[in-house]
């Protein structure tokens, strides 16, 4: 009886090693939280997330500092899984919420604002987006714009640390005044998107995302529970392993 209860307890320790070590260096599961009008993803999805993707990230920077093992960067249409890049001045990238968002945008790419404050990732007169917002590249100037100073403000005042090419008060105000000025950005940088114009919570409203603070390329919806609904009604069965 004593062996068995060892064989199972050693069985059970293996299990949860093997669960500890897939989650922490190779994939994790990220939970959709309630989306607004999302045209691919329902709240409730867990989706798989590859931390290879664009090089393994280490955890608990706090201690480690930042360091990335393997090569790969963000591409447009990627949905991948950040950090809120809405943090104390300069914090490291793993001290912030977990959010998931679209590449809409990579450094030195340009995305078009319209006056109803949607952002595309092409100019269309028709649409109204006639308005460029530069996203910044590591060693780049950039020209800052009224319709976008707020933005760049943003992650100047967040993630930018050469005090050189930060944007004093009286520049920010010129701006505001109609008078562009250029600024160097020292990280590249990446405009997110929601996926759907309605939701906001994208780089319109927490700026541009630095390429440290991402996470993982979303890989497929690994399986999927409809909140609220009774554990036998939950499982939504047609979303397990589904292709993103």
């Amino acid at each position: 009886m004593l062996r068995r209860f060892v064989s199972l307890l050693g069985v059970c320790c293996g299990a949860v090693m093997i669960a500890f070590f897939f989650r922490t260096f190779l994939f994790t599961l990220f939970t959709v939280p309630q989306t607004d009008k999302q045209p691919v993803f329902l709240q409730g999805d867990r989706v798989l997330v590859d931390r290879w993707a664009y090089g393994f990230r280490f955890p608990n920077t706090s201690l480690f500092g930042y360091h990335r093992w393997g090569k790969g960067i963000p591409r447009n249409g990627d949905w991948a899984v950040f950090n809120s890049p809405l943090v104390e001045h300069d914090a490291l990238p793993d001290t912030s919420a977990l959010c998931m968002g679209m590449v809409m945008a990579c450094p030195g790419d340009t995305v078009w604002m319209g006056r109803d404050g949607k952002v595309g990732r092409f100019r269309d007169y028709a649409c109204g987006r006639i308005w460029p917002i530069a996203v910044p590249a590591r060693g780049a100037y950039v020209q800052v714009a009224p319709w976008a100073a707020r933005i760049y403000q943003q992650t100047l005042d967040l993630h930018e640390t050469d005090s050189a090419n930060l944007l004093p008060a009286t520049s920010f105000e010129s701006i505001q005044n109609g008078n562009p000025i250029r600024v160097r950005f020292s990280r590249n940088y990446y405009w997110i998107s929601s996926g759907s114009e309605d939701n906001l919570f994208d780089s319109r409203t927490f700026g541009f995302v630095p390429e440290e603070f991402f996470l993982g390329k979303v890989r497929n919806v690994f399986y999927s529970i409809q909140p609220d609904a009774p554990w036998q009604k939950a499982w939504r069965s047609d979303r397990f392993l589904l292709p993103i």
